[in-house]
């Protein structure tokens, strides 16, 4: 990998600017005796691509699931016995708001109906645990008759893959974000300083356990952060631990 490739260039905790990678960012730093290494890539805005989030999910899964595959295979006299729980739920909020669009002047009020309809999954074995919580959220504009929806999503899930030895730890978290935090936003309306936002945690990593409070690890974490606006930008980073 290109970024991978500059760490030759690295002297005295500085990077080398490459053109064909943009801005990247280098950050050291000692813990407890260790040198913990950042590396931060920031793209430049591109027309957004509707499938690339179905594509980063796609291979999410297939990692997840080769993962649990060679867990099953390496632990398998632990693998039996699982504890599973669903928990769907409701709730539903009527709100009055004086000034939906967020103007200083010709404020518009309305009354704003929102229904969230949710469910949480929870999977644990000794091998696999794995989280999901997703909520629906509906709005409805009275006296502009309008309505909306939008998406949250999380997913946490830690496989251990070799016990003893080797893990994998994958989240992932669609939800809606403000854009700029320093103009004025507003839950109960997404179209004004708010986007879609996916991001995407991968970290495989080795950790020995020596005694009861002694442990040796190290791994890396892949993040990738998108924005469904095109004004967001979209970055990914890459950290060694």
């Amino acid at each position: 990998m290109n970024i991978l490739k500059n760490l030759i260039a690295v002297r005295r905790g500085m990077l080398k600017r490459n053109p064909k990678l943009g801005s990247c960012e280098l950050r050291v730093k000692k813990c407890y005796g260790f040198l913990k290494m950042t590396i931060t890539r920031n793209s430049k805005p591109v027309t957004r691509n509707p499938i690339f989030l179905f594509r980063i999910s796609i291979l999410g899964f297939r990692i997840l699931s080769i993962a649990a595959f060679l867990s099953v295979v390496y632990n398998r006299p632990e693998s039996e016995g699982a504890e599973f729980s669903l928990r769907p739920s409701v709730t539903v909020r009527e709100e009055y708001d004086d000034n939906i669009l967020l103007t200083k002047d010709n404020r518009i009020d309305d009354y704003i109906t929102r229904i969230m309809p949710s469910v949480g999954i929870t999977y644990k074995t000794p091998l696999w645990d794995w989280t999901l919580d997703y909520t629906l959220i509906w709005w409805y504009y009275s006296k502009r008759g309008e309505g909306d929806t939008s998406h949250n999503l999380t997913l946490m899930s830690k496989v251990n893959v070799i016990k003893n030895l080797l893990y994998l730890d994958i989240s992932d978290t669609y939800s809606s974000v403000v854009l700029e935090p320093r103009r004025p936003s507003t839950e109960i309306n997404l179209a004004i300083n708010r986007t879609d936002s996916n991001t995407l945690n991968l970290s495989p990593y080795i950790k020995y356990q020596i005694g009861p409070a002694t442990a040796l690890s190290a791994g890396y974490r892949y993040t990738n952060i998108w924005y469904k606006e095109v004004t967001g930008i979209d970055r990914e980073m890459h950290t060694g631990f």
